[in-house]
């Protein structure tokens, strides 16, 4: 029979051995179409997030009400809020993508605080990057995903990599 001290030394290191394992994919997105906001975008930490009925609540008034959220996310980054990203969870993918194309349609109508540039692609996903409200923004589809960054412009251009990069 092994002794009492083996085996809190056994269940001791399976203990840690998951939380390392835990830790380890809780900086990976658990998929695509997943609501999932990064620790870090490049050298900015996450400071603030917000997912559930709170954040859905916080996209829904930002669109008037109009975007058919499942779930959502919302994550301010930096100690002075340098980036955020909103992340809205659709049905399914083909949901995604027309809220992609709403938000391109009210951009494009002119009654908004932001003006479109050329769409671009960043890591082999094509972005629609803006300007606006002193920050730049891109938004994009991911799976059944929606994202929307805001960043100052000094930090703009890692964050996007950033961002990308964690939902591509």
């Amino acid at each position: 029979m092994p002794r009492r001290s083996s085996v809190l030394f056994i269940a001791g290191g399976a203990l840690i051995l998951a939380g390392l394992i835990g830790a380890f994919l809780s900086e990976r997105p658990p998929g695509n179409d997943e609501v999932y906001v990064p620790a870090h975008l490049g050298a900015l930490l996450l400071t603030e997030t917000r997912q559930g009925a709170s954040a859905a609540a916080e996209i829904q008034r930002l669109h008037d009400g109009t975007l058919p959220v499942a779930s959502a996310a919302v994550a301010r980054y930096g100690p002075a809020g340098e980036a955020t990203l909103w992340v809205a969870a659709a049905a399914t993918e083909s949901d995604a993508a027309r809220l992609v194309e709403a938000m391109g349609r009210a951009i494009g109508s002119g009654d908004s605080p932001f003006t479109p540039l050329d769409k671009d692609v960043i890591a082999g996903v094509t972005v629609y990057p803006l300007t606006g409200m002193g920050q730049e923004h891109i938004y994009f589809q991911a799976g059944r995903l929606a994202l929307w960054l805001a960043a100052d412009p000094g930090v703009a251009d890692e964050a996007r990599l950033a961002v990308v990069e964690a939902y591509r």
